[in-house]
């Protein structure tokens, strides 16, 4: 089977497990002001999505699962399985919404 197919395949059951939006993304992102949950830096473009737990270990494609990430800490991130969200709440001195801190599953 090739990488691209498996990718697919794997996206798809992540999205049967949960999905999102992208209004839901780009509302989540506006709610960190755009900025890592990780090092808290990188306000803007460099923000990319973060699965917490990665698609490849089973992991979803709801809003429960996903985290902004800059490119750099999403590199070093690898199967790491931390939600950052909170920290990043706390850093921006906001209550983390309860449809963001859901018990995540596999």
């Amino acid at each position: 089977m090739s990488y691209s197919r498996l990718r697919s395949e794997r996206l798809a059951a992540a999205k049967r497990k949960g999905d999102h939006t992208k209004k839901q993304w780009l509302e989540m992102l506006e709610f960190f002001e755009y900025t890592c949950v990780r090092c808290l830096g990188d306000n803007g473009s460099n923000i990319e999505k973060d699965h917490i737990i990665p698609i490849y270990q089973g992991g979803s494609n709801g809003l429960d699962n996903i985290q902004p990430l800059c490119g750099r800490c999403n590199c070093q991130k690898g199967p790491e399985t931390i939600d950052w969200r909170p920290q990043g709440a706390d850093w921006l001195k906001k209550e983390l919404p309860e449809i963001y801190s859901q018990n995540i599953s596999i």
